[in-house]
């Protein structure tokens, strides 16, 4: 029997209460936002279509309060449907955990942004400094420290639980002998280990552990008690399975030494909560940090603690993006207080189904060709492709072809050989994309095959116009020409 794999939560209270108002006037200036139906039909074609998720739960907050419309499974080999209280790996999503334990202490007077973190460090630790220039609080949280991504001295016995066995004394020798290559502040460098530090750091402030610090200024006072680096049994009996991008499972992750990057696991009904506190701090008991953190250090680009902030198609958001080996995850909310977005994938990214909730106008990533243009080729003939683009293209704003979508499916084509149709799409990538060496070259390459070694050459020679250097059409054209 076929089981639906999907499931819709609507909370049960009124959002105009707890959170305030919207401004309306602003929000009517936009494109009407996403329905559920919409929502839901975007994650099932996600997993179902383009094989890029085994579980997907969305989480809403808008003027209709706030609700989770989930779509796929706990694991591959599993019945059971993701829903609300289905547990996911944050990833660096914990990073905004981690910005607003800082805010709150500095609110609280237990440090300043502009400290050297050196001096909360033990004597024996010597922190990279540059120019006279010590490593701030600030810096760390807004990845300006000059520290790399990861320590140099990550290696892992596991290489799919890569930072599990790295310790805390590993750390410290890292940051002992570490040299900046640049001046700190001078560029935004995204940093695990800065912020892993970060979170390190705070513990030694708070003379509590990581997951202890979280639930007592954070997930405690905002009601998440499916929040933590800790795992309750609750929590424990709804942990989803994590996979890989091709679907196949693999191992959760584990960061004892650094928690503060990325080792939290919530649910989509925890994040609400913690996303609602974000949209409307007023009405939050965590409002005064999270203002805090909110609030820009620089205009241009603007810099808070931790979000990302960005503006296109009229909206203001701010966000943030994590990911394990085996999780994805995005918190994505319009500045105005119009919408905001929870997502949790226990396999694909999730990146532009967050923006493209927010406002439709960003697009999805394509993953394989639209199926109406599929449709309509199978029904007029391949030789047609440019022509059902143009006419798809203007009776559809929205339409669009991306060309490695386009140059993997020509090449499955052409490995099947039904040569014919994959020149078709080969000759609409050269179209769509005529400053493209890559199709152009893949147009040769299928003349090649079928032995049209003149328009081959043609090709080949338009990559070396594009690209003189270009050795594959470098060798194949020495090849062909003496033939």
């Amino acid at each position: 029997m076929f089981v639906p794999l999907f499931k819709k939560i609507v909370c049960g209270f009124l959002f105009i209460c707890l959170f305030g108002h919207f401004d309306v006037l602003a929000s009517t200036k936009l494109n009407p936002l996403l329905s559920d139906d919409e929502i839901l039909k975007v994650i099932q074609q996600r997993i179902d279509r383009e094989k890029q998720g085994v579980g997907l739960v969305v989480g809403v907050i808008d003027e209709q309060g706030a609700r989770v419309i989930s779509y796929g499974r706990f694991g591959q080999q599993s019945q059971r449907l993701v829903d609300g209280a289905s547990i996911f790996e944050l990833g660096s999503v914990t990073k905004l955990f981690t910005s607003l334990l800082l805010a709150d202490m500095a609110n609280k007077g237990e440090l300043k942004l502009t400290d050297s973190v050196a001096d909360y460090l033990p004597k024996h630790v010597k922190m990279p400094s540059r120019n006279g220039k010590q490593i701030t609080f600030l810096d760390l949280a807004n990845h300006t420290s000059g520290l790399p991504e990861w320590p140099d001295n990550l290696v892992s016995k596991d290489p799919l639980n890569p930072i599990a066995d790295y310790t805390v004394q590993q750390m410290y020798e890292f940051l002992s002998r570490f040299q900046l290559t640049r001046d700190i502040g001078e560029k935004t460098e995204y940093s695990n280990v800065g912020v892993g530090l970060l979170g390190h750091v705070l513990t030694l402030i708070g003379h509590k552990d990581f997951d202890s610090l979280v639930k007592e200024r954070i997930t405690v006072p905002l009601g998440m008690y499916d929040t933590g680096v800790m795992m309750t049994a609750r929590m424990t009996e709804n942990l989803t399975r994590p996979h890989d991008l091709q679907g196949n499972p693999v191992k959760n992750w584990d960061l004892p030494a650094m928690p503060g990057a990325g080792a939290l696991r919530s649910s989509a009904n925890d994040m609400l909560k913690f996303l609602a506190a974000n949209m409307h701090p007023d009405s939050s008991s965590v409002g005064a940090a999270v203002k805090r953190m909110q609030m820009p250090f620089s205009e241009a680009p603007e810099t808070t603690l931790a979000w990302s902030v960005h503006s296109k198609y009229g909206t203001t958001v701010m966000k943030h993006s994590g990911s394990t080996f085996g999780y994805k995850s995005m918190i994505i909310f319009d500045r105005s207080g119009r919408r905001g977005i929870v997502i949790l994938s226990n396999s694909g990214d999730v990146i532009d189904l967050g923006h493209h909730f927010i406002n439709r106008e960003w697009r999805l990533r394509q993953y394989l060709p639209p199926e109406e243009f599929v449709l309509a080729l199978e029904q007029k003939g391949f030789s047609s492709a440019i022509e059902i683009y143009e006419h798809l293209r203007k009776t559809n704003q929205n339409f669009y072809l991306r060309e490695d979508v386009l140059n993997e499916w020509a090449y499955g084509l052409l490995g099947s050989n039904k040569n014919d149709d994959a020149i078709s799409i080969f000759k609409l990538g050269v179209y769509l994309f005529p400053k493209s060496v890559n199709a152009y070259d893949s147009l040769a390459e299928a003349y090649e095959k079928v032995g049209d070694l003149t328009n081959a050459i043609l090709n080949y020679e338009k990559c070396l116009t594009l690209d003189p250097i270009s050795e594959h059409a470098q060798q194949r054209l020495t090849l062909l020409r003496k033939k």
